[in-house]
């Protein structure tokens, strides 16, 4: 497809993040076609992809308008931790962008028809907290603001990230007012990420760390070395909604 490298999984990446923004605000508001997208640190490599993406994709008539924003903000460095959370530190401020788009659904409903670019498996979070894959198969439903709900969200509002649990932790605590004992892998079984759905949405996940990929394409759906007739079986042992 003439406006991504087919082959670039960063690209990839982000499409599924369009994907998910774009149908979680139309879950809100069925008539919105308005997406607001992070793109990341200006000048960054990687943000500086992200927009080229998106002018592609205006060229392509996709995206209708982009409006970008520079804003200032303190970031977490996810990068430099400890386990136990002592050396967990917040960035110097920097200029961060974002962009909000006008999306044209039957033209992007095109780009995702491409066989590589096709979402085999995607895992949404209905306003009504409940965690659904391909809008189908019921995963579970927290309650409200519940450390398992916090948990969640941190994660699904940034997806393809590896996040440090001593983050995550620290920022329930802040909201519950109060310790958590609970360890990385129980947020996981007790939300129900288990066996083969785990391994796809959670395929980077250790006592520490977790990334969680809401969207995976056809494309890279062989490198997450899934048993696909297990997942099968797993689906099929799920409420449907």
């Amino acid at each position: 497809m003439g406006f991504i490298d087919v082959e670039d999984k960063l690209a990839r990446r982000f499409l599924g993040e369009i994907y998910q923004l774009f149908y979680d605000a139309k879950e809100i508001n069925s008539s919105n076609n308005v997406i607001t997208i992070f793109l990341g640190i200006i000048d960054d490599e990687e943000t500086n992809l992200k927009y080229k993406i998106l002018l592609n994709l205006k060229k392509t008539g996709v995206i209708k308008s982009i409006k970008t924003t520079k804003e200032v903000e303190s970031k977490v460095d996810f990068y430099n931790w400890s386990d136990d959370g002592s050396d967990l530190s917040v960035a110097s401020s920097e200029y961060v962008a974002t962009a909000v788009c006008e999306v044209d659904e039957l033209k992007m409903e095109g780009v995702f028809k491409d066989y590589s670019f096709y979402p085999r498996y995607f895992l949404r979070k209905y306003k009504t907290r409940e965690i659904v894959i391909n809008n189908k198969y019921f995963v579970s439903k927290p309650d409200f603001l519940s450390p398992n709900d916090i948990f969640f969200s941190l994660l699904y509002e940034k997806p393809n990230i590896v996040i440090p649990f001593p983050y995550i932790r620290s920022e329930i605590e802040k909201a519950v007012g109060e310790v958590t004992p609970k360890k990385l892998s129980n947020f996981l079984q007790q939300l129900n990420f288990i066996g083969e759905i785990k391994k796809l949405f959670f395929s980077q996940s250790s006592t520490n760390a977790v990334c969680l990929t809401p969207v995976v394409m056809n494309k890279d759906f062989d490198d997450y070395n899934i048993d696909e007739d297990a997942l099968l079986s797993q689906l099929q042992g799920l409420e449907t909604i």
